[in-house]
Order: C-alpha cells, then structure tokens, then sequence
C-alpha cells in the first residue's frame, strides 16, 4: 500500500490535492451573513485595526458571498458598474448610517446591472477598507470586487 502524504486525499482512486496556500483556500467561495461582518460601533465610530476580530480578518482577501440590498443614491438606472450593498432595504449611508451594514461593490470586467428594490446576492472578492466621511467618522468598512449578481432567492 502506498503511503499518502499529508496534503494530499484520493477521489474516485485520484489523488487530489488539498489547499497549499490561502491564495488556492481562496479559490472556494464561501456564504457570508452580515451578522459576521457587523462591528459594534456606535454613532461617533472612527474605525481602527484593532477592533478587527479574527475571523473578520480572515476574510479579507477572501471569494465571498452575501445578500442584500442596492443603495437607493443611483444616478442611472441600468449599466451600473457600481453600487452600495446595504443589509436592510431601510439602511443609510452617511452621518446616520452604520459602517458594517454596507459593502461598496465594484463590478469586475464587463459586467454590469440595473437598479432593483429586491435582494441581489453578489460574489466576489471581500475587503477590509475602510472609508471615513467628512465629518471624520467612519462611514463604510467594506469593498468587494464583484464577478456575479443575481436575484436572491425570497
């Protein structure tokens, strides 16, 4: 019987190799819920490293999942390249706002979408960039770079 090292398993008699990196763990999309990626911050928030947890961090980089919403401030309705994802279809962006109840998304390539009322799901890469307003509060946590979206299942 031949010995197996470690990184590798066998499908179907195949050897397969397991993720050497995290650039290959990556590669798998993973279902993420805005309850993950919500940080206690109150209305004064001014974002800094540390708050960060681990696993919130582990992300970062990350081929992501999630459901929500498009952030009504559109100035066309269709060829959008870029958007604000909201948690809530109520959420703001701003001064009253909650910077973990939204991602700006970036469309990758030619991809491109029109304005809708109900839930979208996007996939793509999820980053940690914080983005502070002018009254210096952080206003977002959140980019990703998107190469899917769909209508979210009801």
């Amino acid at each position: 019987m031949a010995a197996t090292s470690a990184a590798t398993n066998t499908v179907a008699g195949e050897p397969v190799k397991e993720p050497a990196d995290k650039a290959l763990e990556n590669a798998s999309l993973r279902t993420i819920y805005w309850e993950e990626i919500d940080l206690p911050l109150g209305p004064e928030a001014k974002f800094a490293p540390w708050m960060l947890t681990t696993a919130l961090r582990d992300l970062d980089g990350r081929r992501v999942r999630i459901v929500g919403y498009m952030y009504g401030d559109l100035f066309q309705p269709t060829n959008i390249r870029e958007f604000k994802l909201v948690r809530h279809a109520d959420c703001q962006f701003g001064a009253a706002g909650h910077p973990g109840h939204l991602i700006f998304i970036e469309l990758t390539d030619s991809l491109r979408t029109s304005f809708t009322t109900e839930p979208v799901a996007v996939e793509g890469t999820f980053h940690i960039r914080p983005f502070t307003g002018p009254d210096g509060r952080t206003w977002a946590l959140y980019h990703m770079d998107v190469t899917k979206i769909e209508r979210a299942e009801s």
